[in-house]
């Protein structure tokens, strides 16, 4: 198999195989094939996401972080022994 490639003319590639007629490829643009793109229902068209998991997984953890150490906080400061000294 021989193929062959015109530096000078790069839209055509030629493939010879043993005793079959040459092949000649030319480069294609999809653009040419395809027809009009057909129009989705709207069900079917992509959304704008209105709320993301991500986010609303790390604001339900922030809100379980903020329960944690919201508790009330025993302070000392105001204790003393019975022997009127400081704790």
């Amino acid at each position: 198999m021989d193929i062959i490639y015109d530096p000078s003319n790069t839209e055509i590639l030629t493939v010879e195989y043993q005793e079959d007629h040459p092949i000649s490829a030319k480069k294609l643009n999809i653009g040419e094939k395809v027809g009009e793109k057909p129009v989705l229902p709207e069900y079917l068209t992509a959304l704008k996401p209105t709320a993301s998991r991500l986010l609303d997984a790390a604001e339900k953890e922030n809100e379980k972080r903020k329960e944690k150490t919201s508790a009330t906080a025993i302070s000392f400061r105001h204790m003393r022994k019975e022997g009127g000294g400081n704790v």
